[in-house]
């Protein structure tokens, strides 16, 4: 795989990882997160995880930009994939990452046990991947970047 060495250089020149077994490029940011959740991911294989039998759903609540879902994609290949994320700059990095996979469905929602609940999406300081969400109208005040409404599992299947 690659050295933590290379996929710096290779970001400096590119946006885009070209991956063995992947049909279309990952989409990286500079200069953020993405990069150390791309090693979680491809590098260290965190999610290498042996299954039984090959799951028929999979749901990625938190997705950022997609790079679990694509992953989950490539290994669980007859997988429905439902990627939530609720942030607006990671969800975009999401769509352009999942958007030739045809079982790949996204929300940009937050996951929640209750339906139709309107959440303020706070940044609290972690970069692109420690974004939370917080009830509108809770009396935390801290930096709100964006409001969505949550789903619940119900609501997926």
């Amino acid at each position: 795989m690659y050295s933590l060495v290379n996929l710096i250089v290779l970001l400096r020149l590119s946006k885009k990882i070209y991956l063995p077994g992947y049909s279309f490029p990952i989409n990286l940011r500079p200069k953020s997160t993405d990069l150390l959740t791309f090693h979680q991911i491809f590098t260290f294989k965190e999610y290498n995880i042996h299954l039984r039998d090959e799951p028929k759903f999979i749901i990625d609540a938190g997705a950022n930009i997609g790079l679990a879902t694509l992953y989950f994609n490539k290994n669980y290949s007859k997988a429905k994939i439902i990627a939530i994320e609720p942030e607006k700059a990671n969800f975009k990095m999401l769509e352009i990452n999942s958007k030739n996979h045809k079982n790949i469905f996204l929300h940009k929602r937050a996951l929640s046990n209750q339906a139709n609940l309107v959440l303020n999406v706070v940044d609290k300081g972690y970069r692109n991947w420690g974004f939370v969400t917080q009830i509108e109208g809770s009396l935390s005040h801290q930096n709100i970047v964006d409001t969505v409404q949550s789903i619940t599992i119900d609501e997926i299947i």
